[in-house]
């Protein structure tokens, strides 16, 4: 029988179901469970507050960091920027103070790299000279070991301070003294690694941009654009490299094979035929070599020198290749006998003094340079600080120029071919006019050409100043007309140095009694000497090749 009294009651004679206890049981465990969420809930967020904090204070702490880091960088500069003011003063006081008298050799093995310290003349002379001193670093002989290559050979020792006394009586007609650290900025423009100082004492014609850097595996000695302005060819160790000025990429890569894969020879001057088919390459192995670019073989292998090659030039009609070497000659090749038709030497000019023979011997040609406009002369620059143009025709020494005070490294024509530029280890550059009677003999107006007699000049148009070191290339860039009425038009001479500026300087403005009104801008484009230089024909456009081992291509364009 059910007996509903065995049933719990309610309090209200109600019985409760046997599923009541269950669900209160549940609403407990539910609240516990919440109550415990909860207090989970609250230690995360305790947690999460204590990080953050612990983030701020970390945030702090890097800001200060950065701070420190901003105050010591701005220290470092600001000592950088006195200790690079004290080395320019100290090598100043150094050229003034008996750098002048130092034996040119070690001036020759020093005159690309700088970071080779200047040795003492002492007992450790003779030791530095072979190469063998003591306590040089791995990078000292890697540079000494690259460099060293292509250097011309000695002058003959003797004291430059009667130099200085002449140089100081010349009249300089153009003066860079651009400064970047007192340069206002509004006249200076910086890259990531060049920086170009403009003058504010000349009216700003130009600007200047990094359009290629170019990557190379040893020192860029030498840099030149073919005729159509398209392509840039380098030389460098062992090999001859063609560059495409539109896109900077590499095209074509000229190897002489012969040479051991260990051994060193340097390419020291390129230069393309008119028609841009052939490469001309001249080497410290004495051999002039002429290459199909587009099959990279030797199309001609001319011996005759007797000493490193320093200089190519290709006449405009192609037909003719100068050469000029440490052995004092220029030599004539042709494209047409494959072979050498003339040879022009230094001693054999009638101009110099009996006196000097001695001087003579030491006369190695550095640069060659042939006529743009017709090729009958060729203009020759040499250790012996002399200036010489050549007919290359008859191998006749048609004029002299003097002036320079210390080895002639660079030589060039201007557009119309009537004036030469030329630069010096004396720091200088000077723009030479032919003369009236050379021009006239140059013109087929003088018939019997055996009564010329060469022609002494001693006067120079420019005088230009202001590198910190030697000038070792020079240049005309190609006539540049203006527009919007800013003048008849501009013809512009620029110069590469060991102190590793590019500067430009105004053939326009003449001596006005401000000489340092002539420079448009000086250019800081590489970390070592600047070795080469080179305009494109178009205009437009000049190459850079360094002892950093990057040539690099640069636009100029009208203001």
């Amino acid at each position: 029988m059910f007996n509903r009294h065995m049933l719990p009651n309610n309090g209200n004679g109600n019985m409760k179901s046997n599923q009541n206890p269950s669900f209160f049981e549940l609403m407990d465990l539910a609240k516990m469970e919440f109550d415990k969420i909860l207090q989970e809930r609250n230690q995360y967020q305790s947690q999460f507050k204590d990080c953050e904090a612990k983030i701020n204070e970390q945030e702090n702490e890097i800001m200060k960091m950065k701070e420190i880091l901003n105050q010591f960088e701005n220290k470092h500069m600001e000592m950088e920027r006195q200790y690079k003011q004290e080395i320019k003063k100290l090598k100043m006081e150094l050229d003034n103070a008996g750098m002048s008298n130092m034996n040119p050799d070690i001036r020759m093995r020093n005159r690309f790299n700088e970071n080779i310290p200047s040795p003492k003349l002492n007992n450790n002379r003779d030791a530095y000279m072979n190469g063998n001193l003591q306590n040089e670093s791995p990078r000292q002989k890697q540079i000494k070991t690259e460099e060293n290559h292509y250097r011309p050979p000695p002058l003959p020792q003797q004291s430059l301070r009667t130099n200085n006394k002449v140089m100081q009586e010349q009249i300089i007609t153009g003066i860079c003294d651009l400064d970047p650290d007192k340069v206002p900025n509004e006249y200076k423009r910086e890259g990531i690694d060049w920086l170009v100082v403009y003058n504010p004492k000349a009216p700003r014609l130009l600007n200047v941009d990094l359009v290629h850097n170019l990557e190379h595996d040893s020192v860029v000695c030498c840099v030149k654009f073919s005729n159509d302005g398209k392509y840039l060819a380098t030389g460098c160790n062992r090999v001859s490299q063609i560059f495409d000025v539109a896109n900077g990429q590499k095209v074509c890569e000229l190897v002489e094979k012969s040479t051991p894969k260990d051994g060193d020879l340097y390419i020291r001057s390129v230069c393309f035929s008119p028609c841009g088919r052939y490469l001309a390459t001249g080497a410290e192995d004495r051999i002039v070599r002429v290459w199909d670019i587009k099959k990279k073989q030797i199309l001609c292998n001319w011996a005759g020198h007797d000493q490193d090659i320093y200089s190519l030039d290709w006449s405009k009609d192609g037909k003719t290749i100068v050469s000029g070497s440490g052995d004092r000659t220029v030599k004539v090749w042709s494209m047409d006998t494959r072979s050498c038709i003339l040879t022009m030497m230094n001693e054999n000019d009638p101009t110099m003094p009996i006196s000097i023979d001695n001087q003579m011997k030491d006369s190695g040609v550095t640069s060659v340079a042939i006529s743009p406009i017709d090729g009958l002369c060729v203009v020759a620059g040499s250790l012996d600080k002399k200036v010489r143009l050549w007919d290359t025709r008859t191998g006749q020494l048609l004029e002299r120029f003097d002036g320079h005070t210390d080895s002639v490294y660079s030589v060039a024509f201007s557009n119309d071919g009537k004036s030469i530029v030329s630069g010096s280890l004396d720091k200088t550059l000077k723009i030479w006019d032919i003369s009236p009677e050379t021009l006239q003999y140059l013109s087929e107006e003088i018939k019997d050409k055996s009564f010329f007699e060469p022609i002494v000049t001693k006067k120079c148009r420019h005088t230009f100043a202001g590198h910190r070191d030697f000038v070792l290339s020079v240049g005309f860039s190609p006539f540049h007309q203006f527009s919007n009425n800013r003048g008849d038009g501009q013809e512009w001479v620029v110069s590469g140095s060991k102190d590793r500026t590019v500067t430009f300087w105004s053939t326009n403005q003449g001596y006005n009694g401000d000489p340092t009104a002539v420079t448009q801008f000086m250019l800081q484009g590489h970390n070592n000497s600047v070795i080469s230089i080179a305009l494109n024909p178009m205009g437009g456009m000049f190459a850079t090749g360094s002892g950093d081992r990057k040539a690099r291509i640069w636009r100029y364009t009208q203001a």
